[in-house]
């Protein structure tokens, strides 16, 4: 991208792909700011999450023109869906049929909220 001159990324992580193979009571984004020793969700998490770091790390390099710099978002999604995923879809569907037409809402803290995310 610094070649290309390319100079907006948007890496889209995983909420869980930094997660150790613990118990992760409390969680937070500020709780596993590297990496970790474990993954929770195994390989997948660790190359998602190592290739976040090494994005990170681009951020702010000067391109090729030498004008302008590289700058990037790094969203943490928890369900990303969009056309063909028809499991989701499914899923949301059953869940809403069975409390009346809305995905039920938990009182409490914040632990355990979603980001729905729908790419079209």
């Amino acid at each position: 991208m610094i070649a290309e001159n390319v100079q907006y990324l948007v890496y889209l992580g995983d909420a869980y792909a930094n997660l150790e193979l613990e118990e992760n009571y409390g969680l937070s984004e500020d709780n596993y700011s590297g990496i970790p020793k474990t993954f929770l969700t195994g390989e997948y998490g660790e190359t998602k999450i190592r290739g976040e770091i090494f994005a990170r790390k681009s951020v702010g390099r000067k391109l090729k023109n030498g004008e302008q710099s590289l700058q990037g978002v790094f969203p943490r999604a928890t369900f990303v869906y969009g056309e063909g995923d028809t499991k989701m879809m499914e899923t949301f569907l059953n869940v809403c049929q069975r409390h009346q037409g809305c995905i039920p809402f938990f009182e409490g803290s914040s632990r355990g909220m979603f980001q729905y995310v729908s790419l079209d």
